[in-house]
């Protein structure tokens, strides 16, 4: 197995922007300040994991991937043949071990937290349930996994659990409303690809008028919870006013895309909407841990 393939395997990108970067901001809003060096231990874990799921997924979206009128997809190390259903199985089982055994280094709840993510990966793929082609259960499957993960961080970093507005708000905010709309990007970038593929996502269900909608109500939520979350938080900084201006900024975007997208829908569009959505988040998460420096 060559580099190129293991590259594409572990997508470097996502792996940045979702998990390095959600849990340098969850855990400084969690704890309201820098976590300890060994919170690397916690992020590689969640990390490993993360590369398994995205294996698990790909392993489920085989043959849409194939179908798909995106280079990209089709040439995913799964679907182009370049590594067998039984190699990304044995590759997936490799890298949630390693999850587990450095989660284990970390905390037994982080253990449990690894685990349970991982079955959470199993049960969205692949059938039975197969969470990802339920029309409105594509959602909800994520809600509860977030309500699940906050949880989980939480009890991971702080040993028990209380009422903590401020991390209450940042999840609500970043991951739930802001995490939607960022759902919904990406079914209106892959809108073609699904009907051709035979994949009913939500996109699918309603009008693009009214996705888009969804998604500019969502994020515009999802800015005034993570606005007011910083607010309440023990982080002053210049940092913090620069960061509610990225926010306003982003949800002045979406609004001015999504109004496009509804009127006439353009793959391109969307596409590019989702590629800006990532790094804007990576940097949003960045500044909030920045913050509490």
């Amino acid at each position: 197995m060559n580099s190129l393939i293991i590259v594409d395997i572990i997508r470097p990108k996502s792996i940045f922007w979702f998990t390095i970067c959600t849990c340098l901001g969850f855990s400084a809003v969690i704890l309201q300040e820098i976590p300890e060096p060994n919170i690397v231990l916690l992020i590689l874990s969640i990390s490993l994991n993360n590369i398994c799921a995205i294996l698990i997924n790909d392993i489920g979206d085989i043959k849409i991937d194939r179908l798909s009128g995106e280079a990209e997809k089709r040439s995913r190390p799964i679907a182009s043949g370049r590594i067998s259903i039984k190699e990304a199985w044995i590759i997936a089982l490799i890298f949630f071990i390693s999850s587990l055994f450095t989660a284990w280094l970390y905390s037994i709840q982080a253990t449990a937290f690894s685990l349970i993510v991982f079955i959470f990966s199993l049960s969205y793929s692949l059938p039975p349930t197969r969470f990802c082609e339920r029309k409105i259960w594509s959602i909800l499957f994520w809600v509860i996994l977030i309500i699940v993960c906050y949880l989980m961080m939480f009890f991971t970093l702080k040993g028990y659990l209380v009422f903590h507005l401020p991390s209450i708000l940042f999840t609500i905010g970043t991951i739930l409303f802001m995490g939607i709309g960022e759902i919904i990007s990406i079914d209106l970038r892959d809108y073609k690809n699904d009907l051709e593929g035979g994949r009913k996502t939500f996109v699918g269900v309603v009008k693009n008028s009214q996705a888009s909608t969804l998604m500019t109500v969502s994020t515009w939520f999802g800015g005034g919870f993570i606005v007011s979350s910083i607010v309440l938080s023990e982080s002053i900084s210049l940092l913090c006013y620069a960061y509610y201006l990225i926010v306003l900024f982003w949800c002045i975007y979406v609004t001015q895309i999504a109004k496009k997208i509804s009127i006439h829908y353009d793959q391109t569009m969307a596409k590019s909407l989702h590629e800006n959505w990532t790094w804007i988040y990576a940097l949003m998460q960045i500044m909030v841990f920045l913050s509490f420096l």
